[in-house]
This record gives structure tokens, sequence and C-alpha cells, in this order.
């Protein structure tokens, strides 16, 4: 399991684009080229002038608008993952248990569950 300190644990998403945003009940999925994240916390969207929280007007789709954007960096602290396109706009998804969705284990899943960010373990 990578920690979410690692500061390269998301570069592999640098280049590729947004594919497609699936809202489920309690998480959301982000394709992004081939590689699915699983997140389970509301993710911000930050504009340069304003950031659009979960039950903000116009939220969902400005997740949805980013679709055929092309991620141009993705960093990580300990506190949150930041996707920002080439457009300037950005994901901000954080790590801190308190901001999980459904008060589950994890934060972040990748698709092939060898990257977890949260409190659990992926199975061997």
């Amino acid at each position: 399991m990578r920690k979410s300190s690692d500061a390269d644990a998301f570069g592999f998403l640098v280049g590729l684009k947004l594919c497609a945003v699936t809202f489920i009940w309690d998480y959301y999925q982000l394709l992004i080229g081939t590689e699915g994240l699983s997140i389970y916390s509301h993710p911000k969207v930050q504009f340069p002038h304003r950031i659009l929280r979960f039950g903000d007007a116009g939220y969902k789709d400005a997740l949805c608008e980013r679709i055929g954007a092309e991620v141009v960096n993705a960093q990580n602290t300990d506190a949150e993952l930041t996707i920002e396109f080439g457009d300037g706009t950005r994901f901000l998804i954080s790590f801190r248990p308190e901001d999980r969705v459904g008060g589950g284990p994890e934060s972040l899943v990748a698709q092939n569950g060898m990257l977890v960010v949260g409190d659990s373990i992926p199975d061997s």
C-alpha cells in the first residue's frame, strides 16, 4: 500500500484525459484514461476565482464538464489530492477521515486496488 504522503503516488494520471464521472450512492468514480479512482469524499471543484462544493448549484455539471480534459498535474499531501486540468480547473479530493462519505475506512481506491488512501490495507 502506498501512503498518501508519497509525492509521486498520482503522477501516473498526468497526460491522461478524464473519460467519465460516475455518481454512486455514497461515492464517486472518476475514469482518467484507463485508470479508475473510487473517491469516498465529495471532491471540490476549484476555478481561478471560486470553489464549488457538494450541494452548490452547478456542482455536478462542473465535475462532468471536465470530461475530455487532460490532467496536467496531480499532487497530493497528507490531507488531499489535487488533480489539475489543462483549463486550470482543479479537483480537490480530501483524505481526511472526517470528510469521508458514509464513514468507511478509505478516502480513495485506485481501480486495481494497489493504491489505497485511508485506514485499510488492500487484500493481498
